[in-house]
């Protein structure tokens, strides 16, 4: 089994990764943690006085520093497991590279957020749930938790 897990580096990973941690796999179940940097655009930039290069190369770094990261606890759990990053939307990279990897499941968190935000922004998870082409796993934050 091939399973996809899409994380973005917010409180939303760290409960993903504990559920999957948790969670009776199948012994040959090959994991890969996705975490994509969202592409810089240079319009904002330039009200900012920024290099474009400078900023999507530290988005880049930290994108791999997170799918690393996590990859790691998950090995440490005793799981199989692969990192990888791309640049671009997460709600496309994750279902293309599901696609392309062939994932029996692709697993992504929920957070819990304003709707307005969520209306704005879009949701990962919905875009995931609604487009990919195999099953999806939607984990969501507990609202009381996230809290704490």
């Amino acid at each position: 089994m091939k399973v996809l897990v899409g994380i973005a580096e917010s409180q939303e990973s760290a409960i993903v990764l504990s559920a999957l941690k948790r969670f009776p796999w199948p012994a040959a179940t090959e994991f890969r943690v996705l975490c994509v940097a969202e592409k810089v655009h240079p319009s904002m930039l330039e009200l900012m006085g920024s290099s474009v290069q400078g900023v999507q190369q530290r988005a880049d770094f930290h994108a791999s520093t997170t799918a690393s990261e996590a990859a790691a606890e998950l090995r440490d759990a005793g799981l199989t497991v692969e990192a990888e990053t791309r640049e671009g939307d997460p709600k496309v990279e994750i279902i293309e590279h599901g696609k392309q990897w062939g994932a029996d499941l692709i697993v992504v968190g929920s957070e819990v957020d304003g709707r307005l935000r969520r209306v704005l922004l879009g949701s990962v998870a919905t875009a995931v749930v609604k487009n990919a082409a195999c099953s999806v796993l939607v984990i969501r934050a507990d609202p009381e938790r996230v809290h704490e």
